[in-house]
């Protein structure tokens, strides 16, 4: 079988013993046509590693480019229930503040302006008052 084996095909091929290729004359001349598949075999494998290794690289190059946008999903993703709850709290604080000023203007007594009675009733109030507390002059 010429080329990589059946069993391990990343393995170049064996050149065969001199006693199997015949005379010494064409065993060396068999070893060159074998010493070269070899070396093309050697490129060809070097090749396919450099390929695979490039598009490895191009590979990490992209995630690399990714992950400030992968950072910030997952930062969004973990902020979001805090967000929320933060929200929430705001709210409450605010429907907080707003039943408290409801509580003090219902707790503040009504207060309503003293009222002074017109300038010519002021002396029979006087002397009502004086009258109701014994004070009122006999005379």
């Amino acid at each position: 079988m010429v080329g990589p084996t059946a069993s391990n095909p990343s393995q170049p091929p064996s050149p065969r013993s001199s006693a199997q290729a015949g005379s010494s004359a064409e065993g060396s001349e068999v070893e060159g046509v074998f010493s070269a598949h070899r070396n093309n075999w050697r490129q060809h494998s070097l090749h396919q590693q450099l390929v695979a290794t490039r598009d490895e690289l191009a590979a990490m190059k992209r995630l690399i480019e990714e992950l400030p946008e992968i950072f910030e999903r997952s930062f969004a993703l973990r902020m979001e229930p805090l967000v929320a709850h933060r929200e929430r709290l705001l709210h409450e604080i605010q429907q907080l503040r707003h039943d408290l000023v409801q509580l003090q203007h219902e707790r503040q007594p009504l207060s309503l302006p003293m009222m002074e009675p017109p300038q010519s009733r002021r002396p029979r109030l006087a002397r009502a008052l004086q009258h109701a507390f014994g004070l009122a002059r006999t005379g």
